[in-house]
């Protein structure tokens, strides 16, 4: 768990459950632009406190009003990736069932 998400999870008397605290750590990362590397932790977090992989995608619509579309498609990935998703194992995938999605342009 990163410090930040560590010292909310502490405060016992926020109104906030950990589950909620975890996933509003997360939206601070998108909204901050935070490395791929921070994503790590708040996810693990998050999952640790309950929250479905489904809820920790939902906050990239949740903040995309309020950050922009520029942020939430920079976080994407970053927050892909800390859930496990592998990008080059997608892409081969890809081009494997289309010749033509690895041609130049």
């Amino acid at each position: 768990m990163d410090p930040a998400s560590e010292a909310l999870a502490s405060d016992a008397d926020q109104d906030l459950d950990r589950k909620t605290r975890a996933l509003v750590c997360v939206a601070a990362h998108v909204a901050l632009g935070a490395s791929a590397e921070t994503y790590d932790g708040a996810v693990e977090s998050a999952i640790a406190n309950g929250a479905s992989r489904d809820e920790i995608i939902g906050v990239l619509y949740a903040v995309a009003p309020a950050v922009g579309t520029a942020r939430v498609v920079m976080a994407a990935p970053r927050l892909a990736a800390a859930m496990g998703y592998d990008f080059d194992r997608a892409i081969e995938q890809l081009t494997a069932s289309d010749p033509g999605a690895g041609a130049s342009r």
